[in-house]
Formats: structure tokens, sequence, C-alpha cells
């Protein structure tokens, strides 16, 4: 052969047509993949948001007040709760509410869901109807049966408070164990900060603890948010590189 002739092994020749052809397809496959995973991404957003926004909360749910809240609404389930004694539980009611009504949680809530209902069945805004009735029939006095009924306040007197006894039956330990896997979380007990897993209340009705899930849902966020731009493949056309030259030697 001749000097200006290339040796060249056919073994070792690739076809760039198809080369491209590959890299257009495996562009095609990430940035399938990427919408997918955008997709997943706005789906776990979409969630999380429904979780914040029904989480129990509002002006009457005792667990989530704050102490200014708290007593102004005590206040006036006080005043309503004065109301039911003067108009409905007058002297010689067999049943009495009895005076620390407010230091019983069970009570507590019935009777602020009772007055709630009060306020709704007189709103000064609606012409009378048949709701004042129905309030008295399906409300008012199944309400007020069902206080009678329960165990918390047969130990108190008009005059004395007596506490309820704790709740005998408690969480799992393992129910705690399993929330802190899904947050992520150490055990506390190697902290030197330990749960009985009981629960908390204060002296008007049980406050759960509805930080918690305020903190899996950023924890959440983060690990499905990626702080990247999608993949940016130029896709070549073959018809642009003078494709005559469809031959390329290997190392060449």
């Amino acid at each position: 052969m001749g000097d200006d002739t290339l040796d060249i092994d056919p073994s070792e020749v690739v076809d760039l047509d198809e080369v491209l052809k590959k890299v257009i397809r495996l562009g095609d496959v990430t940035s399938g993949l990427w919408g997918a995973h955008k997709k997943l991404e706005d789906s776990v957003d979409k969630m999380l948001d429904l979780m914040e926004t029904y989480l129990p909360t509002g002006p009457l749910h005792w667990g989530t007040l704050s102490d200014a809240d708290a007593a102004s609404l005590l206040e006036k389930v006080a005043d309503f709760v004065d109301l039911l004694q003067a108009v409905y539980l007058v002297p010689g009611t067999e049943f009495k509410i009895k005076p620390c009504w407010w230091r019983h949680p069970d009570v507590l809530w019935q009777l602020t869901a009772l007055y709630a209902a009060f306020i709704d069945t007189y709103n000064p805004k609606e012409p009378p109807s048949t709701k004042q009735a129905s309030f008295h029939e399906h409300i008012l006095w199944p309400i007020l049966l069902r206080i009678k009924s329960q165990q918390s306040q047969k130990p108190c007197s008009m005059t004395e408070h007596k506490e309820p006894e704790a709740p005998k039956a408690k969480r799992d330990p393992a129910l705690a164990v399993r929330i802190r896997e899904l947050r992520g979380e150490s055990d506390p007990s190697e902290d030197g900060n330990s749960d009985d897993g009981a629960g908390r209340a204060d002296s008007v009705g049980v406050r759960p603890d509805v930080d918690g899930l305020n903190d899996v849902n950023d924890t959440e966020r983060a690990n499905t948010h990626v702080d990247a731009d999608e993949p940016d493949i130029d896709r070549a056309d073959p018809s642009d590189d003078g494709s005559s030259s469809n031959e390329l030697t290997a190392g060449g």
C-alpha cells in the first residue's frame, strides 16, 4: 500500500448513524424517567398538603388552642353550662352537671360540641324553623343523658372534685418505636429522654402533639426533592453532520 492509504480494519468500523440513534433513544428514556420522578414528587407534595390541611384543628379544638383562645372558649362554654343548669336542669331534676365539669376532658369536649350546636341552632341571621325542635330532640338530651351515664364525674359531688383515675390502658411501646422509625429518629432513651406513650393532658383536656406531623412532612419533602435541572441532552440530527461520512475508525 502507498503512504496515502489508511490501513483500516473493517471490524473496527463504527456506524455513526447507529450511534446517534442509540444516543437519541437514551435521551428519550432519561427524559421519561425524569418526568416520572417529577410526577411522583408532585404526588407526594399533594398528599402532604392534604395531611396538613385536614389536621384536626379549629376554634373548638381544645388540643390546638392557644392559652388565650382556650380561656375565651372556656368562659363561653361556662356561660352556656350556666344556661343549661338554669333552663333545663332546674332544682328537682334528676341530673345536674357538677361544677367540676371543666376538669373532665370527656365532659368538656361534649359540652363544647353541645355549645357549638346551640349557637348554630339559634343563629340570629336565620329565621325560626324546625331546627330548634330538632336540637332538643336529637342533640341536647342525647348528649346530656350520655354525660349522665358516663363514669368520670360519678365520684365527684356538687361541692368536691375527685380527680379521675389515669387510663389503665396505655399505648403499646412498640407503637412509639415504629413511629420513630418512620420519622427516621433515634431512640430517645439514648439521649436520656423517654416517653411512656401515655399522652399528655392539661386542666382543660387532652392536647396531642400536632407538631410531629409537620416534622414528618418537612423530612418527606426533602427526601423527594432533587435540586437539579432536567437533563438537557442534545439530540443530534444525523442529517446535520455531513452524513456522507458514515464511517469512523475506532481510536482514529
